[in-house]
């Protein structure tokens, strides 16, 4: 039953498309500061909107979980990708929530790449099993 799991979470593409969402966040965190004064005339201002980020960071959650979870309990029981994305999003969550505005892009930024790294390696743990 176990090697089942293990060809299964090999064969999905969860982890792939966590890395896609997060450097996608990441991109988003970090551009968005330098084109805000643009973004009307391009007609992207809903980018601003806190419901965008807010889907960003949900989405990259609930990947995060489906992906690392399933992967930890019944393959490589490795608990180093779910602290580095825990580690990630501290960073996105202090960001958000310190009213530092200065701060927000890079912290961001950092957890986005940071959640990105735990997949990659969660899916180096899952090759190796």
């Amino acid at each position: 039953m176990t090697k089942l799991i293990t060809a299964y979470l090999r064969k999905t593409n969860i982890d792939k498309f966590g890395v896609v969402a997060s450097l996608i966040c990441a991109v988003h965190c970090s551009v968005l500061p330098i084109i805000t004064s643009l973004l009307p005339l391009s007609g992207l201002s809903f980018f601003e909107k806190p419901a965008v980020e807010f889907g960003f960071i949900g989405t990259s959650l609930i990947i995060a979980l489906y992906s690392l979870i399933p992967s930890y309990l019944k393959v490589h029981r490795s608990i180093t990708p779910s602290l580095i994305v825990l580690f990630g999003f501290s960073l996105i969550s202090f960001g958000h929530l310190s009213n530092l505005e200065y701060l927000e892009a890079y912290t961001s930024t950092l957890g986005g790449i940071s959640i990105a790294l735990a997949h990659v390696l969660n899916i180096a743990l899952l090759k190796k099993a």
